[in-house]
């Protein structure tokens, strides 16, 4: 026995090493083998029945238990508040990236856009506004040939009333000169009557001769005006 304690060591008692040599028939060796592999396990201590707890600790122990039970309810509602609020949180976040990356976009084309016009402007230049266009022209404004053209054709009709009256005043008054030229000749009877009526047409194509060429003098000054 004192072989066999020395080699399994000495928490075993002395009722399990003498159950060992027994079974073994006295070989110290294979009850140490049967030991070492298990195939003999020593018996188990007899299990000692736990006495009753008081009352007092038992209902102390079931409300610290209700106690924590409603700490972790109270917890897990904070968590699914705060689960919530990040979520919203989360969304709103992305909605301003996303409203971040409109408004990046948006610059940088204007960005383009607006390079691209200041290219064009430098290349081709750009062109001066055209200015407001009155509906009223004053003569001054318009152009000198058009003015040319336009001023005999509205004093057309004055000078045809201007030629009618002086026709009108031709027939009606004799200048000085035709005056002068008939007393001339009224001494000159012998020339008869062909001859008086001679020197009144020569009068009168006078007259009417230096009355065109009055009138074309004054329409060359208008138009030169």
């Amino acid at each position: 026995m004192d072989e066999l304690r020395a080699i399994l060591g000495d928490g075993l008692s002395d009722d399990v090493l003498e159950g060992l040599l027994t079974r073994f028939g006295g070989n110290v060796s294979a009850a140490a083998n049967a030991f070492f592999d298990g195939s003999l396990l020593p018996p188990a201590a007899p299990r000692t029945m736990p006495e009753a707890l008081p009352d007092d600790v038992m209902s102390t122990l079931f409300k610290t238990l209700e106690d924590v039970r409603k700490q972790l309810a109270e917890r897990e509602q904070q968590l699914d508040m705060a689960a919530r609020v990040s979520e919203v949180l989360q969304r709103r976040l992305l909605a301003v990236e996303h409203a971040l990356a409109v408004a990046d976009a948006n610059k940088s084309e204007r960005e383009d856009a607006e390079e691209e016009a200041r290219s064009l402007a430098d290349t081709e230049g750009d062109p001066m506004p055209a200015p407001p266009v009155s509906t009223t022209l004053s003569l001054t404004q318009m152009p000198l040939h058009f003015l040319r053209i336009a001023l005999p054709r509205l004093f057309m009709p004055l000078h045809v009333l201007g030629w009618a009256g002086r026709l009108l005043g031709v027939a009606r008054f004799v200048p000085p000169r035709a005056l002068k030229r008939q007393r001339e000749d009224e001494p000159d009877a012998d020339n008869g009557d062909e001859g008086t009526a001679e020197a009144k047409g020569e009068v009168c194509g006078v007259e009417l001769g230096e009355q065109e060429e009055g009138i074309e003098q004054e329409e060359d000054g208008e138009e030169e005006e």
